[in-house]
């Protein structure tokens, strides 16, 4: 994951859609840069404490520290419910 400052020195709000952006412009691209766009703003809404929408993400990265995401915000009953994308 990228490293971020202590977030009250930023708007996170404004980082989301500068990230949802860059990913929208670059639709058709896939690869590590594409992933690192969609982990980067899974820890933004985690620091947005929109845990539904990082878990999201990092499901369908099968990105490993979802697990931790999991177990530190206690998400085991919205696994279940989560639509994975294919």
């Amino acid at each position: 994951m990228i490293y971020f400052p202590p977030s009250d020195l930023y708007r996170i709000g404004g980082l989301i859609t500068a990230t949802l952006e860059k990913l929208y412009r670059n639709k058709e691209a896939a690869g590590p840069a594409h992933d690192a766009l969609l982990a980067t703003l899974a820890t933004l809404y985690t620091y947005e404490r929109n845990y539904e929408r990082a878990l999201a993400i990092l499901m369908n990265l099968a990105d490993k520290s979802v697990f931790q995401l999991i177990d530190r915000y206690r998400l085991f009953p919205q696994v279940p419910l989560l639509p994975l994308a294919n």
